[in-house]
């Protein structure tokens, strides 16, 4: 399109609108579909032929076509080219021209109103679409540095300057925010000036997108406008250019490294088949059998399902208060040389051998008390918890024991009353057989329900 002697070229790749000229940049599909619906719309009610606009006073110009906005549109069919003209004396349509056929007509002024008045009037506004951007990964740099993959699962991880778990909220909401910052202004397109002005010749902070060892598109933010202290410069690396955006990104950005790092000592037990503890004088082990859970040693008992389940509710809400050595280089100044407590979680299949997922080591309490070192086997890393945690852990088997007597399961009961033997017994129907009382034959509810209260 061109108006007042500006020229627009917008086209669509695949599935994005680009502006071609007079700059190269990303469009906002809603300004395109407004007018592509608008174009859609476009039937004439009427038509002035060619001999009857040259015999009105000004011809050409008093249809406002002596100076016409132009639209140039490209399909596969072919172009078109619409001339579009002023208002028509109700002012609620426009006079327009198509190129090759004679004459004027007059349409709805939806039309006119639905081209853009400038060329930042349908640039995309998001700082960068992380939709259609590819990447796999991305360092920030700055006061914090640090750089993160995602792997196969979905799951982003710090690979750099340690490898360790990301806080997956953390990491989301900041390519999130980063990505749907709104460009409140565009300050510069290429060629453009230097960065000095902007604060961009050095840094503050920068956001490295990458696939793989390319890089994608990197962000670089510079100073805050004098006039503006919520706002920031930046520069985009794929189109050049420097926009105003709030220093709400810039300000995530420059958060220490232990806000992005995963606090949850357990995120997942899922699967587990078999627990180990060694956390008092008598070390025992917890397994699945079935759909049941048993204590298997020193001593076979039942263990009680529900209390099994919120014990591993809670190792999943353990949080990780300090991180006190990343390499975990002197467990001994822990206590974590020989734990105090040991928890060895398996997890697998029911119908193969459990494997071990992690050991979880607990040393001494730190400090004033109110903090406990902890290490898991396959992180390197030696963490800090509430040293209160400690009272909420399973310490001994008893505490698993189920207690409880299952009516259902009992077949068969032997009485002695005053000298006398009765016996109940519950044949294959369910139905309960046994010695007539004085009073008549037992009722079966009356046992189901005397059974409970002797266990």
């Amino acid at each position: 399109s061109l108006r007042s002697n500006a020229a627009i070229r917008r086209e669509r790749t695949i599935t994005v609108w680009f502006l071609r000229a007079p700059i190269t940049y990303p469009v906002q599909s809603t300004g395109v579909e407004r007018l592509l619906e608008a174009l859609g719309n476009l039937v004439p009610r009427s038509h002035l032929r060619g001999a009857e606009v040259a015999g009105q006073p000004g011809a050409m110009a008093a249809f406002g076509l002596e100076r016409p906005d132009v639209l140039t549109l490209r399909t596969r069919e072919g172009m078109s080219i619409l001339r579009l003209g002023g208002r028509t004396p109700l002012g609620n349509q426009v006079y327009f021209q198509q190129v090759g056929q004679d004459g004027v007509f007059p349409a709805d002024a939806a039309l006119l109103e639905a081209l853009p008045a400038s060329v930042d009037a349908w640039r995309e506004r998001r700082l960068f679409d992380g939709d259609r951007l590819a990447f796999d990964r991305f360092e920030v740099l700055g006061d914090t540095e640090f750089e993160v993959s995602v792997a196969t699962n979905g799951v982003w991880g710090l690979v750099r300057p340690l490898v360790a778990r990301a806080n997956e909220d953390q990491i989301r909401r900041l390519l999130t925010e980063a990505g749907d910052s709104v460009v409140t202004t565009f300050v510069s397109d290429p060629p453009a000036r230097t960065g000095d002005e902007f604060g961009l010749s050095k840094p503050v902070a920068q956001l490295v997108l990458k696939q793989g060892a390319r890089e994608v598109l990197r962000l670089q933010f510079g100073a805050s406008p004098t006039n503006a202290s919520g706002e920031v410069f930046v520069r985009r690396s794929d189109f050049g250019n420097v926009v105003r955006i709030t220093t709400a990104v810039l300000e995530a950005l420059r958060r220490p490294l232990a806000a992005y790092r995963d606090r949850r000592l357990m995120p997942s037990i899922a699967g587990l088949q078999r627990l180990e503890v060694r956390a008092g004088d008598e070390p025992f082990t917890l397994e699945r059998v079935g759909t049941n859970w048993w204590v298997v040693s020193p001593r076979r008992l039942p263990a009680a399902g529900p209390w099994v389940r919120e014990t591993f509710q809670r190792f999943m809400r353990l949080r990780i208060d300090d991180f006190l050595d990343d390499l975990g280089t002197d467990p001994c100044r822990y206590g974590l040389a020989q734990p105090a407590r040991d928890y060895a979680f398996h997890v697998g299949a029911s119908n193969a051998a459990p494997v071990l997922l992690t050991r979880l080591s607990l040393g001494v309490p730190l400090g004033d008390g109110r903090r406990l070192a902890v290490r898991r086997s396959d992180e390197p890393a030696i963490y800090g918890i509430a040293a209160g945690d400690l009272q909420i852990l399973p310490v001994s088997a008893t505490q698993f024991r189920d207690w409880s007597l299952n009516p259902s399961n009992v077949v068969q009961v032997e009485l002695r009353q005053q000298g006398r033997p009765r016996v109940l017994h519950r044949n294959a129907l369910g139905r309960w057989e046994g010695v007539a009382a004085a009073q008549g034959v037992l009722s079966a509810p009356a046992i189901d329900e005397g059974l409970p209260r002797i266990g």
